[in-house]
């Protein structure tokens, strides 16, 4: 048992392993300079870009190095947070305001026209949603909680169909005239 002991400690210990050639040596990885690659990961950036950067990847470590990675291959230093909504393909909160703003306005056709405009734009319909939720979580839409409730199961049916390979069109269609109908009953 101690033959077994003593070639465990042994084979555990770097020097032996070293010695085997199993290891690179201490002192020649002292010895050389990091290569150049190592400092060319150094991208900087501003805190609205960190912002945006945070916001758009949900606290994901390996989605927000890849966005800024993406970012900075496009963009250089010259970053912005447009630019981080445009790598992860998030609807800025403005058009999804605006998007609220025509549907409290009752309008079918300027509804219909919005739908294009972002389906045109190459916005994904499964983010708008997403988004459109969160927009009426996040904010005060002068909607009670039925309505809101009304309009999240529309969300998510509509979500629903859009995996299942329904069209974008008539889901979004759908979901703004729900949101139009839920905002002229409360008027």
């Amino acid at each position: 048992m101690s033959t077994v002991l003593a070639m465990s400690t042994l084979w555990s210990s770097s020097d032996a392993r070293s010695t085997l050639g199993l290891l690179p040596t201490l002192s020649s990885e002292r010895d050389t300079p990091p290569p150049p690659r190592a400092q060319e990961g150094v991208v900087g950036c501003d805190e609205a870009v960190l912002s945006e950067l945070i916001t758009q990847s949900e606290g994901d470590m390996r989605r927000a190095i890849q966005m800024l990675q993406s970012a900075h291959r496009l963009h250089g230093d010259a970053m912005t947070p447009q630019s981080i909504l445009d790598i992860s393909g998030a609807v800025p909160i403005a058009r999804v305001a605006d998007v609220f703003a025509k549907c409290r306005a009752n309008d079918f056709d300027a509804m219909a026209d919005t739908v294009a405009d972002l389906l045109a734009d190459g916005y994904p319909t499964a983010q708008f949603i997403t988004q459109l939720l969160d927009y009426l979580i996040a904010n005060d839409t002068g909607l009670a909680n039925m309505p809101k409730a009304k309009l999240a199961m529309a969300l998510a049916e509509a979500d629903k169909q859009i995996v299942d390979g329904a069209s974008d069109y008539l889901q979004l269609m759908n979901v703004l005239a729900t949101l139009t109908r839920q905002l002229a009953a409360k008027a």
